[in-house]
């Protein structure tokens, strides 16, 4: 279940910057959510890296 979470928080997170890049037309002007949430994932893609190591 655990392992899902993290998926499942990827994927939203994919979905809304497709949204904002598509329909709100703003990620070019406020690209700061992209790169939280870029180094959101990528904290959590070690986590799980190191935890099943």
């Amino acid at each position: 279940m655990r392992v899902a979470a993290g998926f499942i928080l990827v994927a939203i997170f994919i979905a809304r910057m497709i949204y904002r890049a598509t329909v709100m037309w703003d990620l070019r002007q406020k690209p700061e959510e992209l790169y939280l949430g870029l180094a959101f994932s990528g904290v959590w893609a070690m986590i799980y890296f190191f935890s099943y190591i």
